[in-house]
Parts: C-alpha cells; structure tokens; sequence
C-alpha cells in the first residue's frame, strides 16, 4: 500500500497597524441625535443607556450617529494555524486556530486620562476541530478596568448532534464609569441539538449565575426550534417557541421557507 501522507500544519502570523482621521468635523447639536462630536473612543458600538439620555447631551437614537473614531491608530496582530490533510491525492486545507489580539487609540486629546483614549483591548480565540469547536472574545476597557467575556464551547458528530455550553458576562460601558459594575449582564447557557435526515431540532436553556456559585443558578429564558425540510430540498417549515421568564407568555414563530430551484 501506499506510504500513509503525514498531517501538517502551517502557522501564519498578520501584523496589522492603520492611522485614519478625521481632518476637520462640525457636528450641530440637535435635539434628537444630541452633541456627539466629543463622544469618548471606548463608547463606540456600546448600546444606549439611561446615561445617555438624562446627560446634557441628550442623545436619544441609536450608537450609528455616535462620531468616535476621529484620530486614532489601530494595532492589530493576527495568528492562525491551518492543517493539511489528505484524501487520496487531494489535499485540503482547514483554519483549526484562530488568535486575534488588538486596540485602538485614539491620539487627539491629550488632555483625558490616557485610559480613556483606548477604545478597548480585544483578545478572540477560536478552534475548530473535527469533533470539538471553542470561540472566546475577550475585551478589556482599561478606563472602567473590567472585562466583556463572551465564550462558547460545543461537541458535535459527523451528522451536526451537538452540545454546547456557553457565558457571557457583559457590563455597561458609558461616560458614567461608576455605573459599569453595578449594570453588568451575566448569562450561562445550554443548547442541545439533533439532526436527521428531513428534520432539525435544538433546544436552549439560559441561566443567570448567583454570586458566581456554580450551583445557584437562576432560569432566566428557554427556546426551542423545530425544522422540517421534506425531500426536494424546496420548502421547509420552521416553529420557534422562547420564553424569557420576565414576559407573562412565550413568543411564537412559525415560518415557511420556499427554494423553487430545490435539489435532488
């Protein structure tokens, strides 16, 4: 027999450094939008809060009319490592690790506490295995020095069954540093999931953890979906049912998906 081709792997590293501005901005006040010519790097993409609005800015919309990348340098440093394997005489190239670490700063106020001029320290690793997929996203404001942490971590066959465990703990970001701790989101979640040949099912159980108590947990929602897709591949029905225990009833969701072109 032929002699058994060895598996390999190739490391690339992505060094990334990018300065934009914005050589002259005039941004009116106005009622609705608010003042956001001055708003802080670290706020960009946030959601809005009460903060926002009972501020002197009175800003009421959404983040997209937020100007907050007006002069800054961004660095980035990419690491991936991809495996070679082999079928036959045909080799294939998969992305198993992914390292993503990187800021922006923002270099044109100099009068503000240095931490204030970070936008956010951002770390993201993902792996993807035959069996086994992991993502982690980490980001680290240095101004209200906590931690957005979203993680997930699923087991899977060749059909797509799997299992996954996930959290995420989030806090609010504002103007208001005071306010991040105390207004913080935290989430663990279970998602189970079945395929077959004509049909889809998962279902998803959110926890909110208590005092970081392994086994004082909280039932926070629950969500379960059904899929079925008939032979043809041409149409399909979906039913979605989710509760979020803070609303007196489920949400219910039925959808039809139709593909005319099909498959045999």
């Amino acid at each position: 027999p032929p002699p058994k081709r060895p598996l390999l792997l190739k490391h690339e590293v992505e060094p990334e450094i990018a300065i934009s501005g914005i050589p002259w901005l005039q941004q009116t006040k106005s009622s609705f939008f608010g003042d956001n010519s001055l708003s802080p790097i670290y706020i960009d993409g946030q959601p809005l809060s009460n903060s926002d609005f009972y501020s002197s800015k009175g800003l009421q919309f959404d983040y997209e009319d937020r100007i907050t990348q007006r002069n800054i340098i961004s660095a980035l440093i990419t690491n991936r490592f991809i495996k070679k394997t082999w079928s036959g005489d045909d080799a294939s190239y998969r992305q198993v690790v992914l390292i993503k670490n990187g800021t922006n700063y923002e270099f044109d106020k100099p009068e503000f506490d240095v931490r204030a001029n970070f936008s956010d320290i951002f770390s993201i690793v993902e792996m993807r295995f035959d069996r086994f997929e992991t993502s982690t996203a980490i980001r680290y404001f240095p101004l209200h020095d906590v931690f957005n942490t979203s993680s997930w971590m699923r087991l899977h066959d060749l059909r797509g069954n799997f299992l996954q465990v996930s959290f995420s703990q989030n806090f609010l970001i504002t103007e208001n540093t005071e306010e991040a701790y105390s207004k913080r989101d935290e989430n663990l979640g279970v998602s189970i999931g079945l395929v077959r040949r004509y049909a889809t099912a998962s279902a998803t159980l959110n926890y909110l953890p208590a005092n970081y108590a392994p086994l004082s947990l909280m039932l926070k929602s629950w969500s379960a979906d059904f899929n079925i897709r008939p032979p043809g591949d041409c149409w399909g029905v979906r039913v979605q049912v989710a509760h979020l225990l803070s609303e007196p009833q489920p949400r219910y969701i039925l959808g039809l998906n139709y593909d005319f072109g099909g498959s045999l």
